[in-house]
């Protein structure tokens, strides 16, 4: 069967508890709508369905699903009716662990916002220092060595930060073949 995805009514599909309607929401909701709505409902419907071979369908068929877009240590997979009797309590224990992997890569990305945000505001620090300290020795400031303060990485910005602290002249911080100022 095929099925063209862009066309379904999403508001019929959520409306439809058949068991059709709820692997078609898995499979294009979002974690949230998921865990919240979707699992349960499914769960509920496996419960009540007495029939082996259309359980295991849907085992392999959720198998299929979770491949193509979980990593291999990711992956959570369904056994067989027979080893896992409790489909409900399978669908429950993923939920929690989708949870636990959105947590984890949310902290993840939280931590490399701080640190980004740190590195952004020790450059712009920097920047403000480098030029106090270079309007105080050498006076105002060209606007090529303002634009070359703004462009400037870290790392540049603390080697003429060092330079200024005992260079002659403007042109001598920033001496490393770049045009003068």
């Amino acid at each position: 069967m095929l099925i063209d995805q862009q066309r379904l009514d999403r508001t019929a599909l959520e409306a439809n508890a058949g068991l059709l309607a709820l692997l078609l929401r898995l499979e294009l909701s979002l974690v949230p709508d998921v865990l919240q709505n979707v699992l349960p409902a499914l769960t509920t419907w496996l419960k009540e369905t007495p029939q082996a071979n259309l359980r295991r369908s849907v085992q392999v068929w959720i198998n299929a699903l979770l491949e193509r877009g979980a990593s291999k240590e990711d992956l959570f997979m369904v056994e067989s009716v027979e080893e896992d009797a409790d489909m409900g309590g399978k669908l429950a224990s993923w939920a929690e662990q989708l949870k636990e992997i959105g947590f984890q890569e949310g902290f993840a990305l939280a931590e490399k916002a701080k640190e980004d945000g740190k590195a952004e505001g020790q450059v712009i620090a920097l920047r403000g220092m480098l030029g106090s300290l270079l309007r105080n020795r050498f006076g105002q400031l060209p606007a090529a060595a303002m634009q070359r303060i703004a462009q400037a990485s870290q790392a540049e910005l603390e080697q003429w930060f060092e330079r200024t602290l005992n260079a002659p002249s403007m042109q001598a911080v920033f001496d490393d073949g770049a045009p003068s100022m």
